[in-house]
């Protein structure tokens, strides 16, 4: 069944309001991306499309696995004083980021995996791509 774009446009405000409830840090970002891509195209297929490509792009950043690989390459090229290996990153947050966040720092070991749904999101983009 071919989509229509009052369909194309539910998804789309139907996945802001998830990453909304699941994905919180995400959220105003993905907002962000989503209305200006709204704003640059006028085919709602294309929109849908844009706005999933972004939203990978930052759960990408967002997964263990980008932090697995920074920190292998953090070891591959920097040395601490004492000659150990990093064992891990934690970034420490300026008073507002604190306040807001109600936490001191952020350690990066925490962040989950997001390969599930990055490989889903593909899936959908795949499945509207067929679907013209």
């Amino acid at each position: 069944m071919a989509l229509n774009e009052q369909d194309y446009f539910e998804i789309l405000y139907h996945l802001q309001e998830e990453v909304a409830g699941n994905e919180p840090q995400l959220a105003n970002n993905f907002l962000e991306i989503s209305n200006n891509i709204i704003e640059e195209y006028e085919d709602p297929r294309k929109i849908l499309i844009h706005s999933l490509e972004r939203l990978i792009e930052l759960l990408e950043q967002e997964s263990s696995n980008t932090y697995e690989n920074v920190l292998t390459n953090l070891n591959n090229f920097v040395e601490t004083e004492e000659g150990q290996k990093i064992d891990g990153i934690h970034v420490e947050l300026s008073p507002k980021q604190k306040k807001l966040y109600q936490q001191d720092y952020i350690d990066l070991s925490e962040m989950k995996s997001q390969e599930t749904m990055i490989s889903e999101l593909n899936e959908i983009i795949e499945e509207i791509r067929s679907n013209k």
